[in-house]
Formats: C-alpha cells, sequence, structure tokens
C-alpha cells in the first residue's frame, strides 16, 4: 500500500476502508519502516486520515509533527495525551485533574489553537470530565473568560472545579469594558458557589463595578 501511487490509493479508499484501516490499529505508525516517513505523511493527507488514539513510541518525529501540526486527529482525551507526552511526558502526569492547566503550561501553540477553535467541544468533554476539578486558578480565569458568552458553560466550569480566588477582579478583567454585564454575572455565580475569598477588597470591587 504505502508504494501505491496516490491517485490509485485515493480511488482503492471507497467507503473509507483504507482511512478506517489506519484509524482502528493505534500501533500503524510505529508498524511502517522509517525511511517511508515521508512517504507516511502524503498518504495521510491524501487520504485525509483523521486519528482517534495512536502510539507514538518510536514514531519518527516529522510524522508525528505533521499529524498535530495539521489536525489529523480527533480532539479527545487520548490524542491530547499523545501529543502532551510526545512535547513534555512529564506533564502527561496531571491532564486526568488539570487538563487545561497543562496545556497552557505546555504552550504547545498546534494544539492549544485546534483547542480554541473547537472551544465548546472541549470545555464539554474534557475540562468538564470527572476527576478534572483542580485546575490552577489561572486555567480557570482563562477558561471563564474565553467562555464568557456561555453563561450555563461558565456556570458548570465554577461548579466543577475546586479553586478559591483571591482577587475577584482577576475574573474576565479584559471584558469589564465591552462585557461588563456579562462579568458581572461571573462575579455573582463565583459569589453565590462561594469560590470568592471573603475580604473587604472583593467586597469594595464588587459593589464598585
Amino acid at each position: 500500500m504505502v508504494y501505491t501511487d496516490l491517485e490509485t490509493l485515493k480511488q482503492q479508499n471507497k467507503g473509507s476502508l483504507i482511512s478506517q484501516f489506519f484509524v482502528e490499529h493505534d500501533d500503524i505508525l510505529q508498524m511502517l519502516p522509517a525511511h517511508l516517513a515521508s512517504r507516511l505523511t502524503d498518504i495521510i493527507q491524501a487520504l485525509n486520515i483523521v486519528f482517534v488514539k495512536i502510539e507514538i513510541s518510536g514514531v519518527p518525529a516529522n510524522v508525528l509533527d505533521f499529524i498535530f501540526e495539521n489536525r489529523y486527529y480527533e480532539l479527545n482525551t487520548d490524542m491530547i495525551r499523545s501529543i502532551v507526552t510526545y512535547k513534555n511526558a512529564p506533564l502527561a502526569e496531571r491532564l486526568v485533574t488539570q487538563n487545561y492547566t497543562v496545556i497552557l503550561k505546555l504552550g504547545y501553540d498546534a494544539l492549544t489553537s485546534n483547542i480554541h477553535d473547537n472551544w465548546d467541544l472541549y470545555v464539554e468533554q474534557i475540562v468538564l470530565a470527572k476527576g478534572n476539578t483542580l485546575e490552577s486558578v489561572d486555567a480557570v480565569l482563562a477558561l471563564l473568560e474565553r467562555s464568557i458568552a456561555n453563561k450555563s458553560l461558565c456556570e458548570r466550569i465554577i461548579g466543577h472545579e475546586e479553586f478559591s480566588i483571591d482577587d475577584i477582579t482577576r475574573v474576565c478583567k479584559n471584558r469589564l469594558d465591552d462585557q461588563r454585564e456579562r462579568v458581572n454575572a461571573i462575579w455573582d455565580m463565583l459569589l453565590i458557589a462561594s469560590k470568592i475569598v471573603v475580604s473587604w477588597n472583593n467586597v469594595f470591587a464588587y459593589w464598585k463595578e
């Protein structure tokens, strides 16, 4: 198959049978010889193969880079773990409880931009997953600001995560001018959920706004 010309492969991929073969075998990339790496990326592109889970050990870096940077993968927990493991293995251990915190720490633009372009799906399926309750305060603040237009989603994030914010003015501070009503609604949610540290500074800041 790897030696067949691309046009023939496309014709043979009726019903996406070849693509599905790649997707159904997590170790398919490990099975192909390293010297065929460039050929493999051509096949992935030609057949538009979207991986849902892959084994990355021993796979040539240029193949992994091609898949991850061109979004030839489904945005799910398995693929995010593979990407984080590839870029910074020690961080992967925290994904179950601090997924977005890890994403921010990793700073891999190809992954971050994909997440931001598929934001609601990512938050619904991964951030709000059982066990992912220990996001850092900075991550929670980022989650709320990016979800500001979705009141229900913000409320669920606040209820799901275990955190306490010491300064209420840090919450969506960049959106006060253009989204004041929505920011105030998030502040109210945080106060009702007891996620804001009780202090005179926070009281004054709340009533000032």
